[in-house]
């Protein structure tokens, strides 16, 4: 790859991850949902002396209302990222069809470069080498990295 298509790629690939961190944030809330959950069911069944449980409680719900803010933030953040990146895609596949769908495969989808050749074979029913796979990659980051330029994402 060249810089250009370096600087496109990992423009790009900041989406993938913002995905990634939004799941775990998803994951910490269930659980922390879930350890709220387990002790109003504790403090329900038990009945005496709750300061133990409503300390823990308390904890709980003070980290799931981080993590609601937490979420809300990276939801938005996402959110902006997905409409720049689909904005660059677009542009991308008004110049050239193909390359928009190998960016939409491998930026937007997540797929490997394997997987982009596997499904523009069953998509096109038109195989494709894969050095040619990569070779298409670095041609639509190239046009990616232009309509950054031009949308003014560079």
């Amino acid at each position: 790859m060249n810089e250009r298509q370096r600087l496109a790629h990992q423009w790009l690939r900041t989406y993938q991850i913002t995905v990634h961190q939004v799941d775990s944030l998803v994951d910490a809330y269930a659980a922390a949902q879930s350890r709220a959950m387990a002790i109003t069911a504790a403090v329900g069944e038990g009945g005496g002396s709750s300061s133990p449980s409503e300390g823990r409680f308390q904890n709980a719900a003070n980290e799931m209302l981080e993590l609601s803010e937490k979420l809300s933030v990276q939801a938005d953040e996402l959110a902006g990222q997905y409409e720049r990146q689909l904005e660059v895609v677009r542009a991308v596949a008004e110049r050239n069809f193909l390359h928009g769908e190998i960016l939409q495969c491998l930026y937007i989808e997540g797929l490997s470069c394997a997987e982009c050749r596997r499904w523009l074979a069953r998509d096109r029913r038109h195989e494709y080498a894969a050095s040619s796979i990569y070779k298409l990659r670095d041609r639509a980051l190239d046009r990616a990295f232009d309509a950054m330029v031009e949308l003014g994402y560079r």
